[in-house]
């Protein structure tokens, strides 16, 4: 049938008052014609007819508005094209078909997938996929039996979203929209019959199932039903993980060049020998470092950093880094036994390292006491990685040695040189959170900005940390609180940067993750209350207090000199001379707690030290002839006191971690010598009196006439252990090295045999052996673990063994037959096990880094004021691999009871307090003042009085209770390598998670909270995924808590950040899903609720970034035009518009 188009134009206006053809490009509306968009034309043109289209994507939402709008259609067919190419995953094809992941899109897509579904189950429409070949055409053809109503659309809208110009997009679309049935009509419909009867097919290989096929329409149907199928809280927890951590996972998995550098150190002895936490803790500081680089490995006493850290330094090694270690000087033993050549268990690894000491940064030390290495060759070296154990030791920037540290090692003005720092802290933060800024300082050179171009974009650790230690001050002060309430205040671009640089896992985490492992079970603590009493003439404690109403004159002299010119307060030297007094009485205190010996030997040292002072002072008098004084400090004593200092810094004690520079003081600048000169002769008078006293009691013990009732105690406690028990071995653990010797000698002189003790400069065994090294002592001592665990026999075993012993390339030798094999063909190592240490005396030298599992009972012979020394030594014990099925613990307090050691320190507080008035004249009163200065500088913390309490009763989660504060808090590594474990059994799993989909579940009361709002939970992609992109990777992964806005109310209670959020979906992800009717069946009134609560939490995000830019401000830390622009830069990010929804949560509390 022939039609004049200019007859057939004008019937066309008449009836559809539209014209013949058109251009549709979704976004320019012409005076001619009101339809420009793509899916205004399909409704407005469309009636019974029959529709053939072919589209590259399609998405639900367009799905459903054909069934919606223009199902009236006789049949549909459809040709898919880029949907389902191979190698596709099922959750990549989803979020395809999702389209427009908007907040408010997403939130309605359970029934927009709902009535996809129910338009596609209709037997007049027919699906085909074109799989082999990439299927570019777009067209949409109408054939009606009023020819003159048939259309046909050409161009580049796909049937999407934006295509069909459902939602405003920044792709520029271009379509050809004609009516008629012309030539050109039938040769497009031509085409498409051939595409559907030749090309495309109706049955799919599945892209993650073999060859199996499916019907093209059946899988789409399937796919689409996921996005309304009824998810568990449990299934969501995970793909919420999953978001926040798929980068991390993704390097550890995908990342071919990160794969093919762990190939080289999964071959190493080290890394095969660390349990499965371990490993993924050193792929987690690997990635740290490679990014940041620095890290901070903080795991909880006894799960192996030490190893943990040397996979790490091998793996640097392997990439062409020098490695450099500090640690303090007691723990260089430790490291230094896997270096190249010692014989360790690793020796096949070559790990080569250098080992240097806290103490060596000063002066010119690192460079006149290793010749081999001097500092000079390390600051040549390009590539550096700098490991600091205890690093919380040097966590003050404004001491010496952490500057000595930044200048001279760091380098910071030598920017194209590589420096990465590891570092091993204790988990407990003890009272400043500025102790761990200043340990991220270091992993950026000293710099306070060195975070600004990270990915991170902190511009200022001190002013992120600023705010944070002002909450902490304030939660501190609570009598009753959680660690949780303080977190919870916590904003999330501070756990940003805490959870990118920090690895910290307690126990609980890791038995909950990885199973039970193979931990011994800890006996409940054995408390033996002893008072230090009855010295000579001094019957009490008290008397010995009033005994040491003692100034210490000797140490203080810059106090004598009047208008001193003070050139800065960290070279102030009545500073620090009032500092080291406060030290150097508390150290008398940790002596006389330990045993009389070691009291005895530190009052000879400062009466002798006061002697000498005397007689330079009296010299002078008499000849005027200058001298100097100064503190006369041995190094063993100013490592003795810097210990203290670690353990007592208080909260508000702005004095500098660190005695600093010695100044030695002239006596001629001293204003009024006799003062001085009476105040020594007093000191001196009442030091020989406690020194009469001393070796009165020193004399009377000797010749038996008194005993020493905690020795006797502890006598006692070795013999009933090793007459019950099969298993001889004790570990005393004292402070003092003189409290080491003394009871060694008097053990020793009791008939204790197979006895040794250790210190860091000197051992001794009862056999013979006296030296500064002490690892064969250890050998004998703990045989199963440091000869058969931790030395590499495999030569032993290749010429004696057969290799049904050797599964893969690991040698699996029990120790029996380990035995059998030193007996008969080891002799030197025999001599070792025939002479067995049983009672190894120890200072804390061997409290860190040991691993002494032959052992099951640790004795406390003196309380570390700090808890978690007292943890890290039964640490020594109790750790993973044990052959013991129970450890034991014993503690020695000097005092009646608790009570009464808590009464005894703040006597000694009192008497400090007092101390800080020079003069002997002081009254013993308290004033007002007094007692605020106590206050604010306890000998013991809140927290560690806490932690003392509890291990009067049980050694568990002493480091991880509800009030002790620690790195692991900061963390969110157990939430990322809990993904990493279900993510190896169940890969699958995340292949078929599509975005978009929803849970819920009825809150439950619980630790941490008593009650909770009804509340979303949502998971938030930034920016925002581009049209029919099928790979996009989103910047940011945001997690928010907010409550349902009820009207113009809303609960107060909302979680800040991850970790608390993260915390209450484990808590309930094992919960039955529950979620509120309206919102299941897509209410639109709640669903725009629900999205008016979420666009309220993005706007805010802007606002504290410019709260706290304003007070820097008005503090003269900033410029105004800092503000405009980095708010401005805000603002524009944080717009709904910006964001993709891809989970949420609701939570009921009904």
């Amino acid at each position: 049938m022939t039609v004049n188009n200019k007859t057939f134009y004008k019937k066309r206006i008449s009836l559809k008052t539209q014209p013949y053809s058109m251009l549709l490009d979704n976004k320019t509306q012409t005076e001619d014609s009101p339809y420009y968009k793509v899916f205004d034309f399909l409704k407005n043109y469309t009636e019974q007819g029959k529709i053939d289209l072919v589209s590259g994507f399609f998405s639900i939402n367009a799905l459903a508005l054909l069934y919606d709008e223009i199902n009236q259609v006789e049949k549909f067919r459809m040709i898919l094209g880029n949907l389902m190419q191979e190698g596709s995953q099922e959750n990549n094809i989803i979020d395809l078909l999702n389209g427009n992941a908007g907040i408010e899109n997403t939130l309605a897509l359970s029934e927009a997938a709902r009535k996809a579904v129910a338009f596609l189950e209709q037997e007049k429409v027919a699906l085909k996929n074109i799989q082999r070949n990439f299927c570019h055409a777009k067209t949409y053809i109408y054939s009606d039996s009023d020819i003159r109503k048939s259309y046909r659309i050409i161009g580049s809208s796909n049937l999407t979203d934006s295509g069909l110009g459902l939602r405003e997009s920044s792709n520029i679309e271009l379509n050809t929209a004609c009516h008629s049935e012309d030539n050109d009509f039938r040769e497009l419909k031509k085409w498409f019959n051939h595409q559907w009867e030749k090309v495309a097919v109706d049955k799919i290989e599945l892209p993650d199932k073999g060859k199996s096929k499916i019907e093209v329409k059946n899988y789409v149907i399937e796919l689409i039903k996921n996005l309304f199928r009824e998810y568990t809280p449990y299934q969501l927890y995970y793909k919420v993980l999953y978001e926040l951590f798929k980068e991390d996972l993704q390097t550890l998995t995908s990342d071919a060049d990160f794969k093919r550098e762990i190939a080289h150190l999964e071959v190493t002895e080290i890394y095969r020998t660390l349990y499965p936490y371990q490993q993924k803790g050193a792929l987690s500081l690997i990635n740290m470092l490679q990014k940041y680089n620095g890290a901070i490995l903080a795991d909880a006493v006894g799960l192996g950093k030490t190893w943990t850290a040397l996979a790490v330094m091998k793996y640097f090694e392997n990439k062409g880094y020098t490695v450099f270690l500090f640690c303090p000087k007691k723990l260089r033993n430790n490291w230094e036994q896997y270096q190249t050549g010692r014989g360790s268990r690793f020796e096949k690894d070559e790990i080569e390292y250098y080992v240097r000491n806290h103490t060596d940064l000063q002066n010119e030390r690192l460079n006149t006491i290793y010749p081999d290495f001097p500092l000079t060759k390390l600051q040549r070296k390009q590539k550096v990685l700098i490991v600091i154990d205890e690093s919380h030791n040097l966590r003050n920037d404004k001491s010496s040695r952490y500057n000595y540290l930044v200048e001279n090692v760091l380098m910071p003005q030598r920017k194209s040189r590589e420096v990465k720092v590891l570092q091993l802290s204790a988990t407990p933060i003890n009272n400043k959170l500025i102790d761990i800024r200043n340990q991220f300082k270091l992993m950026v050179k000293g710099e306070d900005d060195g975070f600004t171009n990270t990915d991170l974009e902190i511009s200022s650790l001190e002013s992120i940390f600023r705010t944070a230690q002002k909450d902490f001050n304030e939660w501190s002060e609570l009598e009753q609180k959680k660690i949780s309430d303080f977190i919870s205040k916590l904003p999330q671009r501070f756990f940003d940067l805490t959870d990118a640089l920090i690895v910290a896992r307690t126990r609980k985490l890791i038995e909950g993750e990885f199973g039970a492992m193979n931990f011994p079970k800890k006996a409940e603590p054995v408390n033996e209350y002893i008072t230090p009493e009855n010295i000579g003439d001094l019957k009490s404690f008290d008397d010995i207090l009033k005994a040491l109403r003692i100034n210490l004159t000797a140490y203080r002299p810059s106090e004598y000199i009047k208008d001193m010119v003070i050139e800065s307060v960290l070279e102030n030297p009545q500073q620090r001379e009032k500092f080291l007094v406060k030290m150097m009485y508390i150290l008398l205190m940790k002596r006389l707690e330990s045993s009389w010996y070691s009291f005895k030997g530190t009052v000879e040292n400062i009466l002798n030290h006061h002697e000498h002072a005397l007689e330079k002072v009296e010299a002078f008098i008499a000849s005027k002839i200058d001298a100097s004084i100064d503190d006369e400090l041995t190094e063993d004593e100013q490592e003795d006191i810097e210990e203290t200092i670690s353990e007592t810094q208080g909260a508000d004690d702005d004095i500098p971690l660190t005695l600093g520079k010695k100044n030695p003081v002239a006596l001629s600048s001293i204003n009024d010598i006799e003062k001085f000169k009476k105040h020594l002769v007093a000191d001196i008078k009442k030091l020989k009196v406690l020194q009469a006293n001393l070796v009165r009691f020193e004399t009377d013990f000797n010749s038996g006439k008194v005993e020493d009732e905690k020795l006797n105690r502890l006598i006692q406690h070795i013999r009933e252990k090793q007459a019950k028990s099969a298993n001889k071995k004790v570990l005393v653990f004292t402070v003092f090295r003189d409290t080491a010797q003394y009871l060694y000698r008097e053990l020793k002189k009791r008939g204790i045999t197979n006895l040794a003790y250790v210190s860091g400069s000197l051992s001794e065994t009862w056999d013979g052996y006296s030296g500064d090294k002490f690892e064969a002592i250890l050998e004998r001592f703990a045989p199963y673990t440091k000869l058969y665990n931790e030395k590499d026999w495999s030569d032993l075993y290749e010429t004696f063994l057969p290799l049904e012993y050797c599964e893969g390339n690991h040698w699996q030798v029990p120790y029996k037959k380990w035995l059998q094999l030193i007996e008969k063909h080891d002799s030197k190592t025999y001599k070792k096990l025939a002479k067995p240490i049983d009672v190894l005396i120890a200072t804390d030298c061997l409290s860190e880094g040991q691993n002494l599992q032959d052992c099951d009972t640790v004795i406390n012979y003196d309380i570390h004021w700090n808890p978690v020394r007292l943890i890290q030594r039964i640490g020594r014990i109790d750790r993973l691999g044990s052959p013991n099925e129970v450890v034991k613990g014993i503690n020695f307090f000097p005092a009646k009871d608790y009570e009464d050691y808590l009464r005894l320190k703040k006597r000694i507080e009192e008497r400090m307090a007092l101390m800080s008035i020079v003069g002997t004249e002081v009254e013993e009163n308290l004033t007002p003042e007094f007692v605020q200065m106590i206050e604010k500088n306890p000998l013991l913390p809140k927290q560690a009085e806490k932690m003392l309490s509890q291990l009067q009763i049980t050694w568990d989660d002493i480091e991880t209770g509800e009030d002790t504060l620690g790195l692991d808090d900061f963390s969110l590594e157990q939430f990322r390598q809990e993904l990493f474990e279900f993510f190896k059994q169940n890969e699958e799993f995340f292949k078929k998670m599509p975005n978009g989909v929803f849970t819920g579940f009825k809150f439950k009361i619980n630790k941490k909270w008593n009650e909770m709002p009804d509340s979303i939970v949502a998971v938030l992609g930034y920016p925002r995924k581009p049209d029919e992109t099928p790979d996009h990777v989103y910047d940011e992964i945001l997690l928010l808590h907010q409550p349902i806005v009820e009207g113009k109310r809303a609960a107060t209670l909302v979680l800040n950040n991850n970790q608390e959020i993260l915390s209450l979906l484990r808590y309930h992800k094992m919960e039955s899903r529950f979620v509120p009717d309206n919102i299941d069946k897509g209410d639109p009134e709640i669903l725009k609720n629900l999205s008016q609560t979420i666009n309220s939490w993005v706007q805010k995000q802007a606002t504290p970034i410019a709260i706290n830019e304003i007070q820097d401000l008005f503090s003269g830390n900033t410029n105004p035009q800092k503000i405009s622009s980095e708010q401005k830069k805000l603002e524009e990010k944080f717009r709904s518009e910006n964001f993709d929804l891809i989970n949420w949560f609701i939570i009921s509390n009904k």
